[in-house]
């Protein structure tokens, strides 16, 4: 997830490099989202978002939180990561730019292959 912060208007806007379905036991099923910093979507908020988020995407987001990224469930080395939550707005970005520039792909590319490895 790559995000462009505007800081007069409190929105983000955001292009989703990669999502993928997460489960685990403490937190059910999960949509995660994140190359550059690791996004959250709870169980209980999955059919609110789950039309809304979609891999490649440039979305305009409103209202979510920023918690500390702790614990051995770590899918970047960003320090924070984005929770969603019902209050959250979801909407098209129309203004982002349409290429994500290379440098934020370099490290997704090595968990990727990371994870395939290791999910064999």
């Amino acid at each position: 997830m790559a995000i462009v912060q505007a800081p007069k208007n409190r929105v983000s806007f955001i292009r989703i490099l990669h999502l993928w379905r997460n489960y685990n036991k403490d937190s059910g099923n999960t949509i995660e989202m994140g190359t550059r910093i690791h996004a959250s979507v709870g169980e209980q908020l999955i059919k609110q978002f789950e039309g809304k988020l979609t891999e490649g995407d440039a979305k305009v987001v409103e209202l979510f939180k920023l918690y500390d990224a702790i614990g051995d469930y770590r899918t970047t080395a960003h320090p924070y990561k984005i929770s969603f939550f019902q209050t959250n707005f979801v909407g098209t970005a129309d203004e982002f730019p349409s290429e994500v520039p290379e440098k934020y792909f370099a490290d997704a590319r090595l968990r990727i292959k990371y994870f395939d490895y290791f999910d064999d």
